[in-house]
């Protein structure tokens, strides 16, 4: 548990230092870890493209208030799993992503509705 961020790559190499089944200390914890870590990084695309959408609608001077909504739910969602991630509470962090990537693909859908 450093004090630098690990991608999803890299999370199995540091966690089995301590968590094996050699070890019996949690030994599925860096695949559980590495899964969740995973989805935020992909949640984080989800997000980023679904602010491209709506700058681009609103370049174009499309209404874009319910898209606005949902991606700041989005963003909101994004930024409690980043919280979540520090108490290791893997089902909190997953629930918060979740939401995170049904609320950016809300926004993109509404955008691309209209």
């Amino acid at each position: 548990m450093g004090t630098f961020i690990l991608t999803s790559g890299q999370i199995i190499e540091f966690c089995t230092v301590c968590h094996n089944n050699n070890s019996g200390i949690l030994p599925n914890a860096p695949q559980e870890v590495k899964n969740v870590l995973s989805m935020m990084e992909l949640a984080n695309t989800v997000v980023s493209w679904s602010e491209e959408f709506v700058k681009d609608a609103q370049k174009v001077k499309k209404s874009t208030p319910e898209s606005e909504k949902q991606l700041a739910l989005a963003v909101g969602y994004m930024k409690q799993a980043r919280l979540s991630w520090h108490t290791f509470r893997m089902e909190d962090v997953s629930a918060n992503i979740k939401n995170a990537h049904t609320a950016a693909k809300k926004a993109r859908e509404d955008v691309r509705s209209h």
